[in-house]
């Protein structure tokens, strides 16, 4: 998967090719975001009963990455599962067309029988492009900190000419290195045109931008249907907010979890397989464990 290419992070990023040190890294943040979620969405659901050649993770890797799969036979390699986007690099075909009948799709290819259509959710959304906007503002938050970080360092601005730039860059480089002794040219040092105009105090928010970082980062576990919400807080829940959080993760599961159950009764329907997928039962008993209510104005010791 090459997040980089995501339509949504290019229209963020735009057409700017010359990027700075700040920029490439928040781009390689979230895309280091996606990699670890993306292992995570893909163990919240499980498939059992699957032809040889499937694989739970790899249904749910199409789920994530394309918000559908086609679950078909091949009568050269037997019951597969794909998006049509990579049938020309599996079947050296350029397009396969499939006409919609009332329980899946029938191929125009000879070589591959009718198809369930199994969708992420009923609007055909990737779960990538659920989380996309978190994962992007996560990432914002994170660069804003190592930012707020590096004025701690320099926390200065420097007057200076065009012919002297790179030297101050060099200064301002060694701060950021953390060089405990700064060089600098004597001539430089020496010259009233660079001197420094003035220090620039910066408040530190780096431990408020963590807070944030938290609360983003709850709304996109909340999506993909993990519990969280004892991620950021000191307390236990109370009994109406552990109701409130189950009922928030139980609403982002059972909206996946509806349209897998029901791709799974078509293909059984349609290639007499014994397909069935649930809630990981790993996820349930994290879930039992990790949200338990507390009384009104309980605290962890």
């Amino acid at each position: 998967m090459d997040i980089l290419t995501n339509p949504l992070l290019n229209s963020f990023f735009g057409d700017n090719k010359k990027k700075n040190k700040n920029q490439i890294y928040l781009q390689h943040y979230i895309k280091s975001l996606c990699d670890y979620y993306s292992n995570i969405a893909y163990n919240v659901y499980k498939w059992e009963g699957l032809p040889e050649g499937m694989t739970s993770i790899r249904l749910e890797q199409m789920l994530f990455e394309s918000g559908y799969f086609l679950a078909t036979t091949h009568k050269a390699v037997g019951p597969i599962a794909l998006v049509p986007e990579l049938l020309k690099k599996n079947y050296n075909k350029e397009y396969v067309s499939f006409r919609i009948n009332p329980e899946g799709l029938e191929s125009e290819e000879k070589d591959i029988d009718n198809a369930v259509l199994v969708k992420n959710n009923y609007n055909l959304v990737s779960t990538l492009d659920l989380i996309m906007v978190d994962l992007i503002r996560m990432g914002e938050i994170e660069t804003t900190s190592k930012m707020n970080l590096d004025w701690q360092k320099v926390g200065a601005i420097f007057r200076t000419n065009k012919a002297e730039e790179l030297s101050v860059r060099n200064i301002i480089n060694q701060f950021m290195d953390y060089d405990m002794t700064v060089k600098a040219d004597k001539n430089f040092i020496e010259s009233k045109e660079n001197l420094v105009v003035g220090l620039v105090p910066v408040p530190y928010i780096a431990d408020k931008l963590d807070q944030a970082y938290m609360i983003r980062e709850s709304r996109l576990l909340t999506k993909l249907g993990i519990n969280n919400n004892n991620a950021f807080k000191r307390e236990r829940n109370t009994v109406p907010e552990a109701e409130a959080n189950k009922q928030q993760i139980g609403a982002s599961i059972n909206a996946l979890l509806e349209t897998r159950k029901l791709g799974a009764e078509l293909m059984n329907k349609m290639f007499e397989w014994n397909v069935s997928v649930d809630i990981n039962p790993s996820l349930i008993q994290l879930a039992e464990t990790t949200n338990e209510p507390e009384e009104e104005g309980g605290e962890f010791e």
